[in-house]
This record gives structure tokens, sequence and C-alpha cells, in this order.
């Protein structure tokens, strides 16, 4: 493949990274609109595209390290995460398998409010600063996205979509022995 083949296939994965997490982002600050099996639903779906289109992103070292920045603070992330946290419920929290501070296997409590909230924290930022429009925050957004897809969110959505998969399945079980009887 020539180094233009390559860069036009590199350019694709990237653009339809912007695409997914853009949608997601969009999704996410409008969920108040959503009940909970629509909310979930969208997430079951949308979070393996997500994945993969991260798996897919270039993995390039950027030139200049300083044109990179975050957008979404702390006021802004607890938004997300307490919509989700009441649209949840008792939902939320769920346990995952993991290690103790002493390195012993043990299960561990997540929040599925936090996942999406990182998530979307991830994507957001990615979304802003590649809309910057220059060389150089481009070429960190597609690194940073990369590098977090690698350390953070990527890890996170496995464990995010059995969570979902028990809310909306077990919620169909329910109806459907509610129903049987």
């Amino acid at each position: 493949m020539s180094d233009k083949e390559s860069g036009e296939v590199q350019l694709k994965h990237i653009l339809d990274m912007l695409t997914v997490a853009n949608e997601f982002c969009l999704f996410t600050e409008s969920a108040g609109k959503y009940d909970l099996m629509e909310t979930c639903m969208y997430y079951h779906r949308v979070l393996p595209l997500l994945y993969l289109k991260g798996s897919l992103m270039p993995d390039n070292e950027p030139e200049d390290e300083t044109a990179s920045e975050k957008y979404i603070n702390e006021e802004q992330w607890e938004a997300i995460f307490d919509r989700f946290r009441l649209l949840l419920g008792d939902r939320d929290e769920y346990f995952i398998s993991g290690q103790d501070s002493n390195g012993e296997d043990s299960m561990v409590k997540a929040s599925l409010s936090e996942n999406i909230a990182d998530i979307y924290q991830d994507m957001k930022d990615f979304i802003l600063l590649y809309s910057k429009n220059t060389y150089h925050t481009r070429q960190n957004a597609v690194y940073l996205c990369r590098i977090l897809f690698k350390t953070r969110w990527g890890a996170i959505i496995p464990n995010a979509l059995n969570q979902l998969h028990s809310i909306i399945y077990r919620t169909e079980e329910d109806n459907f022995e509610t129903f049987a009887e």
C-alpha cells in the first residue's frame, strides 16, 4: 500500500470515528428525552461500534504534544453522570472482576453512569480538539483518542455492555414471566 493509500485509509478511520463519536455525544446530551429502555438500547448498539472504530484509529505520535486541550470540565461530567444515575436508579451499579489494592482478585463495584460520563468526556474532547482545524491539534486529537482507547474507554465498553445487556434482557425476561402467568 502506498503512503497516499495508507493516509486515505487512516483518514477514513478518523472520519468514521468522528461520526460515531459525534452521534454518541449528541444522544448523550439529549438522553433526558428518552426512557430507560430506549437509552439502554441505544448504548447497547452504539458502544460496540465505538469500540470497533476506536480500535481502528491510527497509532501515530504527535509532533507537538502542547497542541492539546481538554474541554469537558468536572461540572459538565457531573451533569451527564447525575442524569444517567437518576435514569438508571438501582440498575446503575454493578460488579466486575478486578484486583484489590493487594493485587488479589476480587469483585469491584462499577457504575454505568460513570462509564457513560467517562466515555462522553473522552469523545467530546476528541471532537472539539479535532475541530480546531490545525494540523497539530488534529494530530493530537487522534493520538489522544487512540491512547485513551487503549487505557480507558476501550476497557470500559465491554463492562458497560454486560450491564446494558443485563438491563435490557432481564427486563424482557421479567416481562415474559409476567405475561406467562
